[in-house]
């Protein structure tokens, strides 16, 4: 049995968060146990304040550098020990290069909130030194989903068992999505479904179909049949599309959720990306991440890369660089792809998605290692079967 510890990091302004986080983490450890692991959630308010002849946060520090994960969550505030815990986290990563896996959670404004400077500061800090996107969130199915879709990908590392490869248990039906048949969260209560256009077309569609064919029923005519057998057919098409929507809008989240977590620094073109996917809005990333910006910064990776192979002693950082880069740039050709294929109003949106795939899959093929390419012709191969 593998124990995996959760060191939840907040201000008690985000008190119900943390109580539903906790929760949250108990569930998946009843999911887990009979998959042979153990999760344990420890947060400040479960240990004893009796004194122990040290300060008592660097209690907390210890913990915090000795878990496998660790959850920090801000709202509109970045309290110092909060602040504090998060660099001991980061700290101990960087010489362990094994744990705790980090990551920044922060809750969405409501009207007439604001967030005070020293959060402003730390988040700017966060993607300017670090190059890390954090979670934005404003309902806990979207904060539980966000950690659900972490845990299920870093699972393998954190076991130390290499065997166990990084799979994908979740199933999207009714709207509603479940992991080994528990169920996470409701897509109504996702940014990126419930604003989506297209999503909410389809289900004021669908809607409205099922009341006309209740009311066209509900006469007892027995002419109006033909009537009522061409709205069926035409609601059992529109609830065909929008299962095929909400498969590729949260294959697009859990593609995202990966790439937050990846270890590749965020660009700024890709954070702007994540926030129109947030926001519902998939024309918004198809247009971020277009093919002229990421073909010219392709473009610049590899002549960085070559620079670097004519440089003796300062290149390999230079190469390294250029890898890392096309990397990212890869990982935005794949977002831009799962994006397209979400734009019901674009006719060619499945020629542009191949398109897509493809200029990354020559990116990485004339760049990055076989094993790489393999796994980019992979997902490649998986899309093309699905689509048919």
């Amino acid at each position: 049995m593998k124990n995996i510890t959760v060191f939840l990091a907040s201000s008690d302004e985000l008190k119900n968060d943390r109580n539903s986080f906790h929760s949250l983490v108990a569930s998946l450890d009843e999911i887990f146990e009979p998959r042979g692991y153990r999760i344990r959630c420890r947060r400040w308010e479960d240990f004893s304040a009796f004194c122990t002849g040290s300060r008592t946060q660097d209690d907390y520090n210890r913990i915090v550098r000795a878990s496998d994960i660790c959850i920090c969550m801000f709202h509109r505030k970045a309290g110092e020990y909060t602040i504090e815990e998060f660099n001991q986290a980061l700290d101990e990563y960087v010489k362990s290069q094994s744990h705790p896996k980090t990551f920044v959670y922060i809750r969405a404004l409501i009207e007439g909130e604001m967030e005070d400077e020293a959060l402003k500061r730390f988040k700017e800090d966060l993607f300017d030194r670090v190059g890390h996107y954090w979670c934005n969130y404003a309902t806990d199915d979207a904060m539980k989903l966000h950690f659900v879709m972490q845990l299920e990908r870093i699972i393998p590392s954190v076991s130390g068992n290499a065997s166990v490869t990084e799979g994908n248990h979740f199933k999207i039906e009714n709207g509603v999505v479940s992991l080994y048949g528990h169920k996470i969260a409701e897509l109504d209560n996702l940014s990126f479904a419930a604003e989506n256009p297209e999503y909410l077309s389809l289900k004021e569609s669908i809607a409205r179909l099922n009341t006309e064919i209740a009311r066209l029923r509900a006469t007892g005519v027995a002419e109006l049949q033909p009537m009522i057998d061409e709205k069926q057919a035409e609601l059992y098409k529109k609830r065909e599309s929008l299962n095929r929507l909400e498969s590729r809008l949260f294959d697009l989240a859990l593609s995202i959720n990966k790439l937050i977590g990846s270890g590749t620094p965020v660009s700024e073109r890709k954070r702007l990306a994540i926030e129109m996917f947030e926001r519902g809005n998939s024309k918004g990333v198809v247009e971020i991440l277009n093919e002229k910006d990421i073909a010219a910064d392709a473009a610049q990776a590899r002549k960085e890369i070559e620079q670097g192979k004519l440089l003796v002693d300062s290149g390999r950082s230079l190469i390294e660089a250029g890898l890392q880069k096309t990397r990212s740039l890869a990982e935005e050709y794949v977002l831009r792809a799962k994006a397209l294929m979400t734009d019901y109003a674009e006719p060619r949106r499945f020629e542009l998605a191949c398109h897509a795939y493809e200029q990354g899959i020559e990116l990485i093929r004339a760049n990055l290692s076989e094993e790489e390419l393999a796994k980019s012709l992979f997902e490649y191969g998986c899309f093309l079967q699905t689509n048919k």
